[in-house]
C-alpha cells in the first residue's frame, strides 16, 4: 500500500502468502514470493527486487513497473538491521511522480 497517498513509495510488510503474481497495465507481471514463510517464520531476514537487495522499508512504482519479481526470506525472529535504511526526505514532494 502506498506510504502516502500521492506518491511513488510503497511500504513493504511482511507477506500473510507465499506468493502472488500481478498483472500490471503493460501486460507484464510482478511476483512476491516469501521463502521459508510458515506460523513460525513471520519476519522478514531480507528483500530482493529483481535480484536487487532491498534494505529499505519500501520500493517505488519505478522498482516493479516493468515487471519482475519481490522476495523476501523469512525467519523466526526479527531481523532489527533489516528495513532500518529510510530517506526520510521521500515524502518531501511528489514531484517525481509527474
Amino acid at each position: 500500500y502506498p506510504v502516502c497517498p500521492g506518491t511513488n513509495y510503497y511500504a513493504i510488510g511482511s507477506p500473510g502468502i507465499p506468493k502472488a503474481t500481478i498483472l500490471l497495465p503493460s501486460g507484464k507481471t510482478f511476483r512476491m514470493t516469501a521463502g521459508n514463510l510458515s506460523e513460525q517464520n513471520i519476519y522478514i531476514q531480507k528483500a530482493t527486487i529483481n535480484s536487487k537487495p532491498v534494505n529499505s522499508p519500501y520500493f517505488t512504482y519505478n522498482d516493479i513497473k516493468d515487471g519482475g519479481e519481490l522476495v523476501f526470506h523469512m525467519g523466526p525472529k526479527p531481523n532489527k538491521k533489516w528495513g532500518a535504511q529510510v530517506d526520510f526526505n521521500m515524502l518531501n514532494s511528489i514531484d517525481e511522480i509527474k
